[in-house]
């Protein structure tokens, strides 16, 4: 052990003691060999024990009516010179219906 604190000390590194335990220590410095059978078990995450690297995708989209309309509605394609623009392209080309 004194081995380790002294190396500790020359790098810089002299309160790990107080943080890691001896056997993290040991785990922390040993070396799976190619040709060892066992194999090493995985560390624990600072921010849990498990990652979550994706969402389940699916669940973004939830859809509003009225958000729809506000955004895309007649009402609001009409107040603005773009939106009768649209319309107006929409009607050119013979479109069911101009808007939501």
């Amino acid at each position: 052990m004194n081995v380790l604190q002294s190396s500790f000390r020359l790098i810089g590194l002299s309160n790990i003691q107080k943080c890691v335990s001896g056997k993290m220590i040991s785990s922390f410095f040993s070396k799976a060999s190619p040709f060892s059978q066992t194999q090493q078990t995985p560390s624990v995450s600072p921010f849990g024990w498990s990652q979550q690297r994706w969402k389940s995708y699916g669940m973004e989209y939830q859809p509003s009516n009225i958000r729809r309309k506000r955004k895309h509605g007649f009402l609001s394609r009409i107040r603005t010179h773009l939106g009768r623009r649209i319309l107006n392209r929409r009607k050119r080309k013979g479109r069911r219906y101009l808007s939501h």
